[in-house]
């Protein structure tokens, strides 16, 4: 057995002054709970005896802490219990993913909160089970940190795929402070993952709204002259005209590639940004300025959503004529356009028909130009996009929490 070594951390809950222990992973924990080699085609989402854990779910899906009781695990099919009573997990175990495509290999979940149910430790999986006490959630946190991971690096094998072995996990270091602030670790990081998932789920609920809203906001088909849900106070109907009645290309001629201030239309509706090397680029390649309010769209991923307007920090920017900008007529309303080819139904429907067959989607001006767009009066399409716009700025807060 190694010597126990202290260390202090540079940050901890006030009230705690005494040093941390240092012991080798394979010393405080027992790792020879078995495991099972199944694929997923053993598996099923409907309910067997016995649930198991894939490491490609440790990649993905869990947190550092696995509540056994509040998520979805798949069973192995027609599984009972006394197939794996020797394989059972326990209370506070740490399953390993041992194999990953990257350098992910290594990451590891604490197991919690069973409430009856039998779970198994399954494919590319090594356990550890505690063999002193620890605090919950502790070591779960503790094995997902930076300063734990980086120690797995270096022993990491293999090309394509790297993997860990059980050898090499036991050799590692790991940390322990006294039981009552491991107490405090572990509660303060599951309310922090707790509040994560809160943000997470009010995001994808907000999103889930604009998507739906989306689809009843703007008229449903060729010909359709009303949407589903509009604003009480606009009845008239939506008319059928072109794109190009609207926009008109703007090819203001700017600097050469090797100088310009580059800018670039992101993919999936997540706007227009600065490049990050803005300066780099050929002496060749002829650049365009682009004003702020312009409509811009790229040629080569019109069907990736790459739409956006310029926005005023990025005023004076340029970009090549594969992102064509557009100054926007009389008539229209920038943040409706946006949110109207943004739409899978317009962009993707209308990306393929001009392509037909073709393996390059590539959407030229002329082509979109002569594009369907259904417009109701202006007063409505402004009330349309400041809504949206209001959503987006929602989502964004979200996000950013």
């Amino acid at each position: 057995m190694t010597k126990e070594k202290s260390t202090v951390p540079r940050l901890r809950f006030p009230g705690f002054t005494d040093a941390w222990k240092q012991r080798k992973l394979g010393e405080v924990a027992d790792f020879s709970i078995k495991t099972n080699s199944l694929s997923r085609d053993k598996l099923s989402s409907y309910f067997y005896e016995v649930q198991n854990i894939h490491y490609g779910d440790i990649l993905t899906k869990y947190d550092a802490i696995l509540d056994v009781c509040n998520k979805e695990l798949p069973s192995i099919i027609g599984s009972t219990i006394s197939d794996f009573a020797d394989a059972l997990l326990s209370e506070g175990d740490i399953v390993f993913a041992d194999a990953a495509e990257d350098s992910t290999v290594g990451k590891a979940i604490e197991v919690r909160n069973f409430k009856g149910k039998n779970v198994v430790s399954g494919l590319h999986t090594i356990v550890a089970r505690p063999k002193v006490s620890y605090a919950p959630y502790y070591l779960g946190y503790l094995i997902n940190s930076t300063a734990y991971h980086n120690q797995i690096l270096p022993l990491m094998q293999g090309t394509k795929v790297s993997s860990i072995s059980k050898a090499n996990l036991k050799s590692t270091t790991v940390v322990f402070p006294t039981l009552p602030e491991q107490e405090a670790i572990g509660s303060f990081f599951s309310d922090l993952d707790q509040l994560i998932t809160l943000h997470q789920r009010k995001l994808d609920d907000v999103k889930e709204l604009k998507k739906a809203l989306l689809q009843k906001m703007f008229p449903k088909g060729n010909g359709n002259d009303f949407p589903e849900l509009r604003f009480p106070e606009f009845t008239d109907a939506w008319k059928q005209r072109k794109l190009g009645e609207f926009m008109k290309e703007s090819k203001i001629l700017g600097s050469k590639g090797d100088i310009a201030r580059k800018l670039t239309v992101r993919l999936w509706g997540r706007g227009v940004v600065s490049k990050k090397e803005i300066y780099s680029g050929s002496s060749a390649t002829q650049y365009y300025i682009r004003k702020s309010g312009q409509f811009i769209y790229g040629k080569l991923d019109f069907l990736n959503q790459a739409f956006g307007i310029i926005p005023p920090e990025l005023d004076g920017y340029e970009s090549t004529l594969d992102s064509p900008a557009f100054d926007l007529l009389k008539g229209i309303n920038g943040q409706f356009l946006l949110e109207f080819v943004s739409r899978k139904e317009f962009y993707y429907y209308q990306g393929n028909i001009a392509n037909g067959s073709r393996k390059a989607k590539r959407i030229h001006t002329e082509t979109f130009l002569g594009m369907p767009i259904s417009l109701p009066t202006l007063p409505e399409q402004e009330a349309i996009g400041s809504f949206f716009s209001d959503l987006d700025q929602l989502i964004t807060l979200h996000q950013r929490k």
